[in-house]
């Protein structure tokens, strides 16, 4: 049963997150589960039962539910590849998967009692989800309480996997990487030498990533001009902190952002006439930022993702494919 929920659980999650735009495994936990605490004592399916139950746990409402919803046709088309294949082999049996899906709304609350929820009236095997790493630190403790293995999505927040405990994954590299990555973009790719950062500090996502980008970038030999924030989501007017920026000097912008707040703040980039390279992180990667933010405007501009769907990758052009003709 150990490598049934750990294979079952990396093909779904596989497309899950490549649905929403990931895959790269980074310093995951899930690349070494093969032997993992958490597969050696998931719970066995009910005797004579013809199903698997899979936890799905993603805001599929909410500012969030873009993602959510991509990671959520990735899930679907996964349940439906492999059981179409045969389903899942335990033991003598076969069982056909059943993904039973909750919706968190991007909510640390309800995140909390989706996973309830699905662990104790539902009796799941494992969870796919959430996507954002406050409500995973919030809700894995309890999985891991009840020996259920959970798998984040684009939960890059190391706390994640040390504070969830033993039967808690993530599908995504680490926001030690991704600032390291940037930093990379943004010195060796892009040339520059002085960057200005746009920050959320009442996001710890934001906060850190900036950090983290700040102390790599100053490594490779960069400098961070002025550091401007901003008070989170409720936030429209970044005029201040823009024009602030644009009178420093900077030949660079930084934003680690969610991707709900990047529209207006590109937008009004644009507005105030900056000459500068924009470039951002994974949240950038989200196939409605050029309908919110205007293509044009999002013209020259450069993020980092977990995955490219121009990828010359057997397994990755397998995916594109299938995803296509199931949903365009």
């Amino acid at each position: 049963m150990k490598k049934t929920v750990a294979l079952l659980m990396a093909a779904i999650m596989g497309l899950s997150m490549v649905g929403c735009g990931g895959g790269e495994a980074g310093e995951s936990k899930e690349t070494k589960n093969d032997s993992g605490t958490a597969q050696e004592t998931a719970a066995e399916p009910a005797a004579g039962g013809e199903t698997l139950k899979i936890g799905f746990c993603m805001p599929l409402t909410g500012n969030s539910a873009t993602s959510g919803k991509y990671a959520e046709m990735g899930a679907d088309l996964a349940v439906e590849e492999i059981n179409a294949a045969g389903g899942v082999t335990v033991g003598d049996k076969t069982y056909q998967l059943e993904l039973v899906k909750e919706d968190n709304e991007g909510k640390t609350e309800v995140t909390i009692n989706a996973y309830n929820k699905l662990i104790g009236d539902d009796k799941v095997l494992a969870i796919i989800g959430p996507q954002s790493s406050a409500a995973l630190i919030a809700a894995a403790p309890s999985a891991t309480s009840q020996k259920t293995p959970v798998i984040g999505t684009t939960t890059s927040n190391p706390d994640c996997t040390l504070v969830g405990g033993d039967y808690v994954f993530r599908a995504c590299w680490i926001d030690d990487y991704q600032g390291l990555i940037c930093a990379k973009m943004a010195k060796e790719e892009l040339g520059l030498t002085k960057v200005a950062v746009l920050y959320s500090n009442a996001s710890d996502y934001s906060t850190g990533l900036y950090n983290v980008f700040k102390e790599e970038f100053e490594k490779l030999g960069g400098e961070i001009i002025t550091a401007e924030a901003y008070a989170g989501a409720d936030t429209k007017d970044f005029k201040a902190q823009l024009t602030a920026i644009k009178e420093s000097g900077a030949e660079g912008i930084f934003f680690p952002n969610e991707s709900a707040e990047i529209p207006l703040q590109i937008q009004q980039e644009r507005e105030l006439g900056l000459e500068m390279e924009l470039f951002g992180e994974m949240s950038w990667d989200n196939p409605l930022l050029p309908e919110l933010a205007g293509a044009e405007v999002l013209e020259g501009t450069h993020f980092v993702s977990l995955f490219a769907v121009d990828s010359s990758d057997p397994i990755a052009q397998k995916f594109v494919k299938a995803f296509q003709e199931k949903y365009d």
